[in-house]
């Protein structure tokens, strides 16, 4: 989808249906590096296609700029003769319109010339004089060009113009989905409008909070990209480099949140003062004004591109960028300096750390007190006052989202407990801090340490807490088989040193388990989060949507029940209601930077998707990120082939119901099973539990060995039959089973037998082999 582009695409719709009625025109785009001309171009050929029109296309190239009719030859079917070379220009633009017409005598034609500033001068003359003379032919002219070169002639033009904030964050949404809301900002902020760069720095972000010392959130471009903007940079003198570097740096700051609070970085006095340190003067950014790369006016430095600034400060070296930070923080306020003496730190810097804790204390926004603190504490080498920082700069992040406060809680307990072994600040359960931040891996490391620590000293006061947290860590990985071990270990050794506080919150944890295979168990009364997760999960298994959405939306709402929520209002038939609280489980995922939680979040996404192909995509990308987690897996594969079948995809929507429909069989998750077979059954196969008992014995015999992967004639030499009688016999079961091939017979023939009832219940519908009639048996044999 092409956001904030509605006025360009009618415009370019117009354009292709007056050609298919005899009344052709030209049209150039033009705009920014970046702005989407080539991929306004795109939709226009993709619609011309589906219109049935005739579409040729072609990108000028630099290296051919001075080639005569070199950009011609890349759209005229035939070879310009050579005599009209040497014609006057209004002879070839002549012959060329009358080649244009006799192209688009059969079927109307659209012409598509990317890059048409690097047209040679003859083929550009050429087109100019053919666009005037369009009107009466069935042929489009559309071409693209950046807006900084004229284009020959009277052409009309399309001019883009930056996306505005509030399509800037819809193509965001939909390119970046899981980027947090105040790393969001930044991003539209900094791209100043730009699709190419808003997709490139949102690709390019790091957010990621680290355990214990947390890292800067920084905004990067691909290496590729930059060179792209670099070419004109690297013709120009250092001095007048090092002055870019200058006013780059004035634009960066590592706090996305206080990049409002940067102003007189960029006064020109400022930028000037901080040149004067380097040994150079901002005179000296004529050469890059004159080059197109700045613009200078009496207030401020701006670059005209914002992937410019973004790549001078990223090509320049560590050195020259420290420097430059520096130059900027001495001539600077020291509410301003402060952040420049941060981006200029290459490791602890007591004086700074102190600095952003005093400022932090001072503003009215916890948010941004908290961005303060998390930086003071990255610049805190003592391990107590870093976690003393961190865990302040937690309590104020949950104005911005808890999970962001837990991976910090969690990283000042291990800042300051990890040399011995207590938690800091009063924190008393870090593997629940990770697992509410999403780092189930580190939950599950920490967890087994104090299970094994519990064991060696001979404490079983506390193995049943470290136990619980064993169990929800394995939980949240997906390993449920192996999270019910250490919980009935947990709830046993808590029945035996009576501790029924353990006790209560073991058997929660085994009522969700059970609740997850579609099994109720007593939960009691106690309206915990996990209490009404597990109460809304059973309802979900067992098809009472409305029940569970109900529950969900009264809360309290455990942050991973969110999915569930997401798909209780889907399937309940009210998605609307899961929107905002999807919303807040996207921000959760992107602070957790893991990529389960992430895959979750995509899940959800889909389910919402009004545009069947973008849900599929989505479903994919959540499938990959999702890992080794077998019941969300298969969950996943359910909502795939669903979606699949209703886009009227029943083949390929087949591979994901049967793993959907085997992995819950596997786990005793029998009502989530009984979804999948009935979705299978809707696709036109027969019934994975009931196909083997609808073949005769000897065909049962024959489907047996070929599902294990034996050959035609090792099936006839161990069953004592010809080859051809083997086939025969596959080519009678296959309809039986619902499958088109042999690779489909294991996932169909050996999986439904090992619940196949003793007698079937119906008769599947049959579908025809491959081949068409029985003679035909090449693709059984």
């Amino acid at each position: 989808m092409l956001h904030g582009r509605t006025g360009e695409l009618r415009a370019l719709d117009l354009l292709l249906s007056d050609a298919q009625t005899s009344r052709g025109g030209a049209l150039i785009v033009r705009g920014a590096a970046g702005a989407g001309k080539t991929a306004l171009l795109d939709h226009a050929a993709r619609a011309a296609r589906a219109a049935g029109m005739q579409v040729v296309r072609a990108t000028a190239l630099e290296c051919e700029s001075a080639i005569p009719f070199a950009g011609l030859s890349q759209i005229l079917p035939l070879t310009l003769d050579a005599s009209l070379s040497n014609s006057d220009r209004f002879s070839v633009g002549l012959a060329v319109l009358a080649l244009l017409r006799q192209v688009a005598a059969g079927r109307s034609l659209v012409c598509v010339v990317d890059d048409a500033h690097w047209l040679d001068p003859a083929s550009a003359e050429a087109l100019s004089f053919a666009a005037l003379r369009l009107d009466t032919a069935p042929v489009a002219l559309l071409l693209a060009s950046p807006a900084d070169h004229p284009w020959t002639g009277s052409t009309r033009e399309l001019i883009l113009a930056p996306l505005d904030e509030a399509d800037g964050a819809a193509l965001l949404a939909e390119r970046a989905p899981g980027l947090v809301p105040i790393m969001k900002r930044c991003v539209i902020a900094a791209a100043e409008g730009n699709p190419l760069a808003l997709v490139e720095f949102a690709r390019n972000v790091s957010t990621r909070p680290g355990v214990g010392r947390p890292q800067r959130k920084t905004i990067t471009v691909r290496p590729e990209i930059a060179g792209r903007f670099l070419r004109p940079v690297r013709e120009l003198p250092r001095e007048t480099v090092m002055a870019m570097l200058i006013c780059a740096a004035a634009d960066v700051c590592p706090l996305p949140g206080f990049a409002d609070l940067r102003g007189e970085a960029g006064d020109l006095a400022a930028l000037q003062a901080a040149a004067e340190r380097f040994g150079i003067s901002l005179s000296s950014l004529s050469l890059a004004e004159h080059a197109g790369l700045v613009g200078l006016n009496r207030t401020g430095v701006k670059f005209t591109h914002p992937l410019v600034r973004m790549a001078v400060y990223q090509s320049a070296c560590a050195a020259d960028r420290m420097r430059a930070h520096r130059a900027l923080a001495a001539v600077l306020p020291p509410a301003s300096a402060v952040f420049h003496l941060a981006a200029a730190a290459t490791g602890p810097d007591g004086a700074t750390a102190d600095f952003l804790e005093r400022l932090a204390g001072g503003l009215r926004s916890r948010a941004l007190a908290g961005e303060a603190l998390e930086e003071a504490a990255r610049l805190t080498s003592e391990p107590a006052a870093r976690a003393r920082r961190l865990l302040a700069a937690a309590a104020a992040a949950f104005d911005i989202g808890p999970a962001r406060a837990t991976a910090m809680t969690a990283g000042a307990w291990m800042a300051e407990a990890a040399p011995h072994g207590q938690p800091a600040g009063g924190l008393d359960d870090p593997v629940e801090a990770l697992l509410q931040a999403g780092d189930d891996q580190s939950a599950s490391i920490l967890a087994s340490a104090l299970v094994a620590e519990c064991r060696d000293r001979d404490m079983p006061g506390r193995l049943p807490y470290a136990l619980h947290g064993l169990s929800s860590a394995l939980r949240q990985m997906g390993d449920h088989q192996a999270a019910e071990a250490a919980a009935h270990e947990g709830l046993a050794v808590a029945r035996e040193v009576a501790q029924p506080h353990q006790e209560a919150r073991l058997s929660a944890i085994l009522a969700w388990l059970a609740a997850a295979r579609g099994e109720a168990v007593p939960i009691g009364d106690e309206m915990t989060p996990l209490a009404v997760w597990t109460a809304a999960l059973l309802d979900l298994s067992l098809g009472r949507h409305g029940a569970a959405l109900e529950r969900l939306l009264a809360g309290p709402l455990h942050v991973l029940a969110t999915p569930d929520l997401v798909e209780a209002a889907v399937r309940a038939g009210n998605p609307a209601v899961g929107r905002e609280p999807l919303e807040r489980f996207e921000e959760w995922a992107a602070g957790t930077c893991r990529a389960a939680p992430a895959g979750l979040a995509l899940r959800s996404r889909a389910l919402l998707a009004t545009d069947a192909h973008h849900a599929v995509k989505l479903y994919s990308a959540a499938a990959e990120l999702l890992g080794v987690r077998p019941y969300e897996q298969a969950r996943t594969a359910l909502l795939h082939g669903e979606a699949l079948r209703r886009a009227r995809h029943p083949t390929q929507a087949r591979q994901h119901l049967r793993t959907a429909h085997s992995v819950f069989t596997e786990l005793g998750a029998h009502p989530w099973a009984e979804r999948a077979r009935a979705e299978l059954l809707a696709t036109g196969v027969a019934d994975p539990v009931e196909a083997g008992s609808l073949l005769t014995p000897q065909e049962h015999r024959v489907v047996r060995l070929a599902a294990g992967g034996a050959g035609n004639r090792e099936i006839a030499a161990q069953l004592g039959i010809s080859p051809r009688t083997v086939a025969n016999h596959l080519y009678k079961a296959f309809p039986k089973l619902g499958v088109a091939s042999r690779n489909e017979l294991g996932q169909t023939f050996l999986r439904g037998e090992r619940s196949a009832p003793a007698s079937p219940k119906s008769t599947p519908r049959s579908r025809s082999c491959p081949g068409g009639g029985p003679g035909d048996l090449e693709s059984i044999v």
